[in-house]
């Protein structure tokens, strides 16, 4: 990853750190500081009851660190190792109320950057040789991470922020009166310029501007595999993405097309968390 996209996942880790703990904690872990004294020192693991791929585990560790610094931490694993059911991928000792208080929170971040990189992997799996792209349909305030997990899993990335890209979609083709006008608009940016049509009439057109991506969006196969034979006729250069109502299922049938790249959003808003639970020992 790039220097940038680091400092913004650290950035945003500690900034979503700070608000979880707030907001599981409340005023206090009640329960615990009744029950358990503030001396009792224990050992505790969280370990996988499924099989998936690791990711968050730096994450997790920064809560239970954010606690209580004095905790001892070891992590057998780094992120993207393929787990087992019954794995244990942290260690932690120290006092049982730090450990206690800040368990859930750590598992739920270590859950579903774990889903999500484990339903990369799917894809990327399923996908053989075509690269598969995150989009911007991501958890408001997780993009950072959610894109990390997608990296984990063996997916790219397309622009995390706005200002990252020139992507034309439709509606700025409409407001802009018209699909030459939009690119020789964009083209003051400097930057590639990715277009998207909806229909395959549409495509000649868009292969006759300076675009560097025309993406394919919610076509059908038989409509893809034209648009390649048209592509490869007359504009080598350009590249074709195919976008919308893509599923693990169907991903192979978009595969055979011949096409460049794929966008996938179902990583990010169809991922299902990986369970981890906390295990808890006496000193």
């Amino acid at each position: 990853m790039r220097e940038d996209e680091i400092v913004k996942i650290e950035a945003t880790t500690k900034k979503l750190i700070d608000l979880a703990l707030a907001e599981d904690i409340g005023k206090g872990d009640f329960t615990t500081e009744a029950v358990v004294s503030s001396k009792k020192v224990i050992v505790a693991a969280i370990k996988t009851r499924e099989q998936g791929v690791l990711c968050g585990i730096d994450v997790a560790e920064e809560v239970f660190k954010k606690v209580d610094k004095n905790l001892k931490i070891k992590k057998p694993f780094e992120d993207g190792k393929l787990l087992i059911k019954g794995d244990h991928v942290l260690h932690i000792e120290g006092k049982a109320q730090s450990i206690l208080k800040a368990s859930r929170t750590a598992l739920n971040f270590l859950q579903h950057l774990s889903g999500v990189a484990t339903t990369a992997r799917h894809f990327t799996q399923a996908a053989g040789s075509v690269p598969l792209l995150g989009t911007r349909k991501t958890t408001p305030g997780f993009r950072a991470l959610e894109k990390y997990a997608l990296t984990i899993g063996g997916m790219q990335t397309s622009r995390s922020t706005l200002s990252d890209g020139v992507t034309l979609y439709h509606y700025h083709l409409k407001l802009a009166e018209g699909t030459p006008l939009a690119v020789a608009a964009a083209q003051k940016l400097k930057k590639p310029i990715e277009l998207e049509i909806r229909h395959l009439d549409e495509l000649r057109e868009a292969m006759q501007l300076p675009v560097d991506v025309i993406i394919l969006s919610g076509m059908s196969i038989q409509e893809i595999e034209e648009a390649v034979k048209m592509r490869n006729t007359f504009n080598k250069k350009i590249k074709l993405r195919a976008g919308g109502n893509i599923t693990l299922e169907n991903l192979s049938l978009f595969t055979e097309t011949g096409i460049d790249q794929i966008s996938i959003s179902a990583a990010t808003q169809s991922a299902k968390a990986l369970d981890f639970v906390l295990v808890v020992k006496k000193k």
